[in-house]
């Protein structure tokens, strides 16, 4: 070959490898544009989420626990309320105007009172004569256990609580009007018997024997306990309501009377004591 072919074929091949440069670079070029970054040789850490566990739906409701039941007996202010309404389904109208119940010395020292027996008595409207009196015992399991009855309310009395002979009167009906003064109604009681059985304790009333509850008015309580109220409750208002509590005597032949005992009377709103002291009742009649 001639020097000037060798020459033209050097320069053919020269330009074939500078143009696979050029097209070599434009590729390399182009994949870097279009390519992913690459993942670097450490990975970071990756935080991991928890996903919370929730507390199991309960299958069945929670039972409350149940309230502590209380026994009808411990409230004398209850009680009298429902007799309230007994006596109101015989006649509209009518007004209560005394109570009655006992309490044991073992309920006063230890506080815990459950009445046996109330008997409330309720004024007609109207009249001085007629009465409604509820008298209600409870037994072992609280049931109500009534005597209703609609009557005339004066009875003759049974001279120093000797048993009345055969053929008299003594305790019968006598029809005669009372006073309506004797059938004042009761007001402002707010004092219930778990309360009084407290006051009772700390006057030391009670402290050895227990006694009759009455809770009353102030002339009515004059009028029926004259042998001993009269004089300690002179000067109160005759409608005054009053819880009167007469302590169970005691009898004795030192004494020259059939039974002595310690009274007390309180004051129905506050617990107030408005009187207190001995009693004594007279001997039967021979």
């Amino acid at each position: 070959m001639s020097q000037k072919g060798f020459a033209s074929v050097l320069i053919i091949i020269v330009g074939v490898v500078v143009l696979a440069g050029i097209a070599g670079y434009f590729v390399l070029n182009q994949r870097a544009i279009t390519s992913p970054a690459l993942t670097p040789t450490s990975t970071p850490p990756t935080s991991t989420f928890t996903t919370p566990t929730l507390s199991p739906t309960p299958s069945h409701t929670p039972t409350p626990t149940p309230a502590k039941k209380v026994d009808l007996r411990s409230s004398l202010l209850t009680i009298t309320d429902r007799h309230l309404r007994d006596a109101e389904v015989i006649a509209t109208g009518v007004k209560l105007f005394e109570v009655e119940t006992s309490i044991s010395p073992e309920e006063i020292n230890s506080g815990d009172i459950l009445i046996q027996h109330v008997f409330s008595s309720f004024a007609l409207p109207n009249t001085d004569v007629k009465y409604i009196r509820v008298n209600e015992w409870f037994d072992n399991q609280a049931k109500r256990n009534y005597t209703t009855s609609s009557e005339s309310f004066v009875v003759q009395t049974c001279s120093g609580g000797a048993a009345p002979p055969p053929g008299s009167d003594c305790g019968q009906p006598t029809g005669e009007s009372e006073p309506r003064e004797k059938h004042l109604p009761i007001n402002d009681w707010n004092i219930d018997s778990q309360a009084l059985g407290r006051i009772l304790k700390e006057s030391g009333m009670g402290s050895s024997r227990g006694g009759k509850i009455i809770v009353t008015t102030i002339y009515r309580l004059r009028s029926e306990y004259s042998d001993f109220f009269l004089q300690s409750l002179a000067g109160f208002p005759d409608g005054q309501t009053v819880i009167g509590f007469i302590e169970t005597g005691t009898s004795g032949a030192a004494t020259n009377f059939s039974e002595v005992g310690q009274y007390v009377v309180l004051d129905t709103e506050k617990g107030k004591v408005l009187a207190r002291g001995d009693y004594k009742l007279p001997p039967p009649a021979p």
